[in-house]
């Protein structure tokens, strides 16, 4: 009787799992995911790993079988295992993170003179690792350049098999055990607005295919209008296939042409998570880093008590503050929202990103280290295919354009539901003059712009 060893990495779903497809074809599998504390990337993050890896189990017990929980070093406790367990294949996703590449390696090469079969796959993207690069095997620093090639791949019809597992009693940690919840209290909360999972992540992204798909083009943009999809969180454990997502949605534009728009552009969107790793691929210090090494001349002036005012949504900005508070309320911030609160990090505040950049990965229920690392150097214009230097955003202009209404406003600062639509944007003065206890700008917008270009303008000389 032969038995697959199944390593649960990014990839908490039993749907088209190419690892898992693989494992499937021997007469056991034993499916195992070993949590490594010293590099957890998220506190957030972690606690949607807790209910991900609760629902998968459930899932795996369905089917006869039983999740081996671990706690240490995967090289270790894979080797036991195979040992111990005799073990004839061991199949994983890689995980396209720049420390897991040594450990993927280590384990084939180990491996490979014995007569233990081991595979892995590139599952977490749309596209095969390192496939789309220039003629001169460079990544494209453009993203419409890339665009442009990606969208004509090829990408493998999404697959799935019932599996049967092993029901041999292996010992295992409790997922409780992993402590995954403790250290911050304001976790509870998020059990309010997500359900992890691969079942909710199902039902979620269908819904949106349903209801929202055909406006996503015009109205993603907007946070007060509840037109993207939030699958981000989804994403990020691998609760859903993005293959899936990916032919899903090429289906429904198939089905009504006449939203084909909308469809590619929410297309480009699953793109740009590939683009991002490949720049994580070929810049491994992405995290903190930037690629345009001028920036590193860059005149940050740290101010701790700024910082912690753009971490509690307390600027005086509404746009920002806003955001930052539904980011501490639900794990989660719009994406046009992000850009607006870290170009205000960096370029009003001159606080280095890399600030930034921690605080969401302690915070985002969606951390994801390419993204985040990307989308923090994106807004810096520090990095590929960066919003150019002089792009300063005005927070205040921003919220007139895409919360002209004031719901996202509204919603996530209380203080300010009262306030007359046509002085909410800009409150300082109505703020004042009724005594209202919303904070005053902390820094005025045509200074802290100017202060920013002038920065720029230092860096250019070297």
């Amino acid at each position: 009787m032969t038995k697959a060893l199944i390593w649960f990495r990014y990839d908490l779903r039993l749907h088209d799992n190419l690892a898992l497809l693989a494992a499937s074809n021997f007469d056991e599998v034993i499916p195992i995911f070993i949590y490594e504390p010293n590099v957890s990337e998220a506190s957030a993050s972690d606690w949607w790993l807790h209910h991900s890896l609760k629902e998968l189990a459930i899932a795996i017990e369905k089917h006869g079988g039983s999740l081996i929980i671990r706690q240490g070093d995967p090289q270790i406790i894979l080797d036991e295992l195979i040992q111990a367990q005799q073990i004839d294949a061991l199949f994983f996703n890689r995980s396209m993170l720049p420390n897991d590449t040594l450990i993927e390696q280590s384990l084939i090469e180990k491996y490979s003179s014995k007569t233990i079969y081991v595979k892995c796959f590139d599952d977490r993207l749309l596209f095969y690792h390192h496939k789309l690069v220039t003629k001169k095997h460079t990544p494209y620093k453009v993203f419409s350049s890339y665009w442009k090639i990606a969208k004509l791949q090829y990408i493998t019809f999404p697959q799935n098999k019932i599996n049967h597992y092993s029901t041999t009693t292996i010992p295992s940690m409790a997922i409780d055990d992993l402590n995954l919840l403790q250290g911050h209290q304001w976790m509870k909360k998020f059990e309010d607005y997500w359900h992890p999972g691969e079942q909710q992540a199902i039902q979620k992204f269908e819904d949106f295919v349903e209801q929202n798909l055909s406006s996503y083009d015009a109205l993603r943009d907007f946070p007060g209008k509840y037109s993207t999809s939030d699958m981000s969180p989804y994403l990020a454990w691998g609760n859903i296939s993005v293959r899936s997502m990916w032919y899903r949605v090429k289906r429904f534009a198939n089905e009504y042409p006449e939203h084909a728009s909308a469809a590619e552009s929410y297309l480009r969107q699953l793109a740009w998570r590939d683009f991002a790793y490949e720049q994580l691929a070929h810049f491994p210090a992405l995290t903190h880093e930037p690629v345009r090494t001028a920036f590193n001349n860059y005149p940050w002036d740290f101010n701790e008590d700024l910082f912690l005012a753009w971490k509690k949504g307390q600027t005086g900005y509404p746009l920002v503050d806003a955001g930052m508070r539904e980011l501490y309320e639900t794990g989660f911030m719009h994406n046009r929202v992000r850009m607006v609160a870290a170009s205000f990090l960096v370029k009003h505040l001159r606080i280095p990103w890399q600030y930034g950049y921690e605080w969401f990965k302690e915070t985002l229920v969606d951390f994801d280290m390419a993204n985040n690392a990307m989308g923090w150097q994106w807004v810096t214009g520090s990095g590929i295919d960066a919003a150019p230097y002089f792009r300063v955003f005005n927070p205040t202009g921003q919220a007139e354009k895409f919360d002209r209404g004031a719901q996202y406003i509204k919603r996530w600062v209380p203080e300010l539901r009262e306030v007359p639509l046509d002085v909410i944007h800009s409150p300082a003065k109505y703020v004042a003059a009724h005594q209202l206890s919303y904070p005053q700008p902390i820094v005025d917008h045509a200074t802290a712009r100017q202060l920013a270009l002038d920065g720029f303008e230092q860096i250019k000389k070297h």
